[in-house]
């Protein structure tokens, strides 16, 4: 609830969200997580850059960009996210279109990146105003989007239309930051005093991300874990000191994944489907299906699965190092993923050289990554680090048992099996290197040769809860502190 009683609002303001547009983890949070809010009984809106061909015009509104106005054309899709609730309340979305900023083939990598996401985050505002919907809260998510808390605290705090109007700043992956040379901040519309190492300057260049976590009322992350590590300076990304000063307002919540999409009990994707009660005798078939599919023989050791970006912070560099190793250990690899070249050419080249053993599909398929969870034994992402990680929660509800690297979202997930036995839902290792990979994947290995002990700890990954109506819940409550904490600076 928001003020007087009603139902609270809150505009989710995002640079991609499935199905309409999607890179990685922050598609699919913007695509399901607004419904799920929606369905708790708050009224939600999205704003995403119309990058597809979805959707009938609604409005449109000129918006000012370095002095000069483009077209924003306001399009609202055919048909909204689905809900995670049963009462069939959904999240409105709305597109922002224009061919010069968003008609190109990729979401991202452009030389005006900084121009786009300005133009982007002034026709979210725009928008709500031009509806006459004013949200208690304001979701923003990513650096692309850093920079609307500054617009609201900068230039917008007189308009009575915002007055009150929260803010909560999400960083899925502090990586990713948004820095563009000092020009970006005339660019924006912005007074050159907020280009301080306090505020929106980094070492020389104008950073979305900052903006972002400087001036909004409330930073979160996508894991408990991540928020810990970004505040350090090993994770920080050079901006621990600036995370440091919010710690206070700085809160982890853990995503969540669709369980309609990933459900083994109706995936049409499957060989046979299967539920806790079937899984022993049905992912047998999944993953006799699987090996045929990827043209490896029967075996009797198990099958590692990897569905990942062939990147280092994946851990790709200490799998390279420990990959022959581990496959001396009877066991087989199929991996799905594209990424650095560098790694996509040494799983072929270990394919080649394991044709037995090992299969390299190197692309993007969703089909065949079900599959995979499917048809897998164990589930492997050696991380260096994770801020939530979608994978091994995926993994467990398949019933393929994760083995991780001890790390943001990944520690938050997955507990030891070898320390606790009787809770653990999979093999955590803690140093990063090929050492700390190999006996992660040799435990895995040796509980795999006891069938009972094997069955046991699979249903209990199956359990295990990790709903976006959970996150959800955890976000209503952010939202509440969001508008107190605001309410207390006016």
């Amino acid at each position: 609830m928001s003020r007087e009683g009603t139902a609270m609002k809150v505009l989710f303001v995002c640079s991609e969200a499935a199905p309409y547009s999607k890179t990685g983890g922050l598609g699919d949070v913007c695509g399901s997580l607004p419904g799920y809010v929606a369905g708790l009984g708050a009224e939600v809106k999205v704003v995403t850059p119309y990058y597809l061909n979805v959707g009938q015009q609604a409005a449109s509104k000129k918006i000012p960009v370095g002095g000069e106005e483009h077209l924003g054309i306001l399009r609202r899709p055919l048909a909204a996210p689905e809900t995670g609730s049963k009462t069939g309340a959904s999240a409105e979305v709305y597109l922002v279109d224009n061919d010069e900023y968003f008609g190109r083939q990729s979401l991202y990598g452009f030389a005006d990146d900084a121009e786009r996401f300005i133009f982007f985050s002034r026709a979210a505002l725009v928008l709500t105003k031009e509806l006459g919907w004013k949200p208690d809260v304001i979701h923003c998510h990513d650096w692309q989007t850093g920079l609307v808390p500054v617009l609201l605290r900068e230039e917008l705090s007189s308009d009575p239309f915002f007055e009150g109007c929260a803010t909560v700043f999400t960083i899925h992956n502090l990586a990713y930051q948004g820095l563009f040379d000092a020009g970006a901040v005339r660019l924006a519309g912005l007074d050159e005093s907020l280009f301080t190492f306090d505020k929106l300057e980094f070492y020389g260049q104008f950073s979305f991300i900052k903006g972002g976590i400087v001036f909004s009322d409330l930073v979160t992350t996508v894991s408990p874990q991540y928020a810990k590590e970004i505040q350090t300076e090993e994770f920080g990304e050079g901006l621990d000191g600036a995370l440091k000063e919010r710690k206070e307002s700085l809160v982890g919540v853990l995503n969540g994944i669709d369980y309609r999409t990933w459900d083994p009990s109706t995936d049409s994707h499957l060989q046979r489907c299967y539920d806790s009660t079937q899984v022993a005798a049905r992912k047998r078939l999944n993953r006799s299906a699987l090996r045929k599919e990827a043209g490896l023989p029967p075996a009797k050791g198990p099958l590692i699965g990897m569905v990942s970006r062939l990147s280092a912070q994946k851990g790709w560099d200490i799998l390279a190092e420990a990959a022959e190793e581990m496959l001396k250990m009877n066991v087989q690899l199929v991996a799905l993923g594209t990424g650095d070249k560098t790694y996509e050419e040494m799983v072929v080249k270990l394919q080649k050289k394991f044709p037995k053993k090992v299969a390299a599909f190197i692309r993007f398929d969703e089909r065949l990554a079900h599959r995979i969870y499917a048809g897998s034994d164990l589930f492997l992402m050696p991380s260096r680090y994770e801020p939530c990680g979608l994978g091994q929660m995926i993994a467990l509800r398949y019933g393929s048992v994760p083995v991780v690297r001890a790390t943001g979202g990944l520690a938050d997930t997955i507990s030891d099996f070898n320390a606790d036995p009787r809770g653990g839902n999979g093999f955590v290792f803690e140093e990063y290197s090929a050492k700390g990979l190999l006996d992660g994947v040799r435990r895995g290995v040796e509980a795999f040769r006891k069938p009972d002990v094997w069955e046991s700890l699979v249903k209990r990954g199956m359990a295990c809860d990790f709903s976006w109506e959970r996150s959800a819940r955890e976000y209503l409550k952010i939202y509440e502190a969001a508008i107190a904490a605001k309410s207390g600076k006016e």
